[in-house]
């Protein structure tokens, strides 16, 4: 079966060619950066990231922390949910 030619665009300089197919190039726009934000659902991402603190610290109530570890621990939780909750976010968009 042969795939389809993408449609051409009347503006064919902000496009270019990758293996046969026309790929948008990124423009700098002040648009870019909120869209970008966007994908990544801040919304969902911040009810995910207080429900992992919360069990954060639910588990750290029955142990016994010293305080720099704790700090350590619950910044790395945070923040690789937060990244891993953008990212699935952003991927699950793409699909």
């Amino acid at each position: 079966m042969r795939n389809p030619q993408p449609a051409q665009s009347a503006n064919t300089n902000s496009m270019s060619r990758v293996h046969g197919h026309a790929i948008p190039q990124l423009r700098a726009s002040s648009a870019v950066v909120p869209a970008l934000v966007e994908l990544t659902k801040p919304g969902i991402v911040r009810m995910v990231v207080v429900t992992a603190g919360l069990g954060l610290v639910l588990s750290a109530l029955s142990a016994n922390w010293e305080t720099w570890s704790l700090v350590v621990v619950t910044a790395g939780v945070l923040l690789g949910t937060a990244l891993s909750a953008a990212g699935a976010n952003t991927l699950n968009q793409a699909m």
